[in-house]
């Protein structure tokens, strides 16, 4: 897309590169750190949604579980590598962004012990989807709309009627902060060193009672760690907040605590590339005290520029 043989065109050309370099110099001004009293720099993280603007992304991630109890050994692993989008639908006058998701393509892999792996392509035909027929189908057609504030604040989700199952009335769905697939940024300039904090809730089976759950606090700890060129190297941790003393329901949040790094772009607003890793050990996990789980996974996404989105299609 282009970003007329005369005199004319020439001086029109020579005008857009005037106003082109004074747009960005007012660009850079803008978006150039804020100092504190004491000569501290301060960065503005925050997102900058474009009406009909498209994020293309690249996801990898790989897991294993392996639980164990004397001489019995089992371990459970998968791998899966999918591209996905968002489309941001419309911006408001608050900078609250409403995006519409669509999942572009999934390979898994998943194996058990030293069994056969079992593994499923979208690219494949429907015929040889089994068990993951509703992945292929889903595979090109918007899922979801999603409203959030320029930090990255979930504020609504709303399911597309081709996504909502019969049993799903309503195609509002209750925010919930794990359906947030950005991070949230800090509400305030902040400077290196500095953290910010990130609030969820998740739900556990209780061993005594398989009926009955119990409501577990989790916190996101983000923290600034450098800025290089523009991109925000942002670190994350994740912290129990509930006090857990049976192993049975530590076992059920082994995936949940994970830790990594994000890079985010300041001058785009957008986030480049983040990972994230877990590897832990819950003794007693299967509510025999000899018996332990350990878990390990690692997650990486990327952005990925519009030339290779094209070449995959």
């Amino acid at each position: 897309m282009g970003f007329r043989f005369s005199v004319c065109v020439v001086l029109c050309l020579t005008a857009a590169s005037v106003v082109s370099f004074a747009a960005e110099v007012d660009s850079r001004v803008k978006n150039k750190p804020a100092a504190t009293e004491s000569g501290t720099k301060q960065y503005t993280l925050q997102y900058k949604f474009r009406p009909n603007q498209f994020v293309h992304t690249e996801v990898h991630f790989e897991s294993s579980m392996t639980t164990q109890h004397g001489d019995f050994k089992q371990t459970a692993a998968d791998e899966t590598d999918m591209r996905r989008h968002f489309r941001v639908v419309a911006v408001d006058s608050q900078g609250n962004a409403t995006l519409e998701t669509t999942l572009d393509h999934v390979r898994m892999k998943i194996q058990f012990g030293d069994g056969k792996p079992t593994i499923f392509d979208t690219k494949n035909d429907i015929s040889e989807a089994g068990q993951f027929v509703n992945v292929w189908r889903s595979v090109g057609k918007p899922r979801a709309r999603y409203q959030f504030s320029s930090k990255g604040k979930l504020i609504s989700v709303r399911l597309l009627r081709a996504a909502a199952s019969q049993r799903q009335k309503k195609e509002d769905v209750e925010v919930d902060a794990k359906q947030n697939f950005l991070i949230v940024l800090p509400k305030a300039p902040v400077s290196l060193g500095k953290s910010w904090y990130d609030d969820i809730k998740v739900r556990v089976t209780l061993p005594e009672n398989k009926k009955l759950r119990k409501t577990i606090a989790l916190r996101r700890k983000y923290q600034l760690e450098k800025v290089e060129d523009g991109i925000a190297r942002i670190s994350l941790k994740t912290i129990m907040l509930t006090r857990i003393g049976a192993a049975q329901i530590k076992a059920q949040l082994i995936q949940r605590t994970p830790s990594g790094t994000i890079l985010f772009d300041i001058e785009r607003g957008q986030i480049i590339s983040r990972e994230s890793k877990v590897d832990k050990v819950v003794i007693g996990a299967l509510g025999i005290p000899e018996s332990s789980m350990r878990a390990t996974s690692v997650r990486r996404e990327k952005l990925v520029d519009q030339a290779k989105v094209a070449q995959n299609r």
